[in-house]
């Protein structure tokens, strides 16, 4: 296994180009240069760095509404971002080593785990315009804010977990599907919650 790895990297130095994209049959169907990986490992290296440097300062660019957020807190969410690039980053390179049919199937379970990582920590967020439901009335309403978020976050762990589970077990093409439904359900619900509790509060104060 070891020397077919090392024979997939000298190919890929050797060659011209390498295959930069994969059908849901984990076929290539699209080729490029070899610094087209290059340019695609910067890119996510600088986009985890961006982002995370985003999540850890929210404070700071975000002082009237995150002047309560955890610290920690946004670490942790900012650490499982980056983990989740870095898988992706994985997969890309692995790919064009000739050795991303096992990776291809850790994407899905990856972005679930995300979710409920991200749902574990979300009942615990304060008002931002960055993390969370950032919906006008969750935003302007603090109430609002934190029984929205608590419904999301037994949502998002649940459906997470639900779909890193399936995404183990399905072929790619319906590992996708799983996702996309989920991912439209895991916000149009506390969405809809939300605003049915501004709605009730405005009628409430007539």
């Amino acid at each position: 296994m070891k020397k077919k790895s090392i024979n997939n990297l000298l190919v890929t130095l050797l060659v011209d180009t390498i295959p930069t994209h994969f059908n849901l049959a984990g076929k290539a169907d699209g080729w490029g240069p070899k610094s087209t990986l290059v340019g695609t490992s910067i890119f996510l290296s600088l986009l985890s760095i961006g982002l995370y440097a985003l999540m850890t300062n929210i404070t700071k660019l975000d002082p009237k509404k995150s002047a309560g957020q955890n610290p920690v807190l946004m670490q942790k969410m900012g650490l499982a971002v980056v983990a989740l690039l870095s898988l992706v980053q994985l997969i890309i390179v692995q790919s064009s080593l000739g050795q991303g049919q096992f990776f291809d199937h850790l994407i899905i379970p990856g972005v679930g785990l995300l979710f409920a990582v991200m749902g574990n920590y979300m009942h615990s967020l304060k008002p931002n315009y960055f993390a969370g439901m950032r919906l006008p009335w969750t935003l302007e309403d603090p109430e609002n804010w934190r029984l929205t978020h608590q419904l999301a976050s037994k949502y998002w762990v649940g459906g997470g977990l639900l779909v890193a589970a399936l995404g183990l077990f399905l072929p790619l093409k319906w590992g996708l599907v799983v996702l996309l439904v989920s991912s439209f359900i895991l916000v149009l619900v506390p969405a809809i919650f939300s605003y049915r509790l501004f709605q009730q509060k405005k009628k409430q104060n007539g």
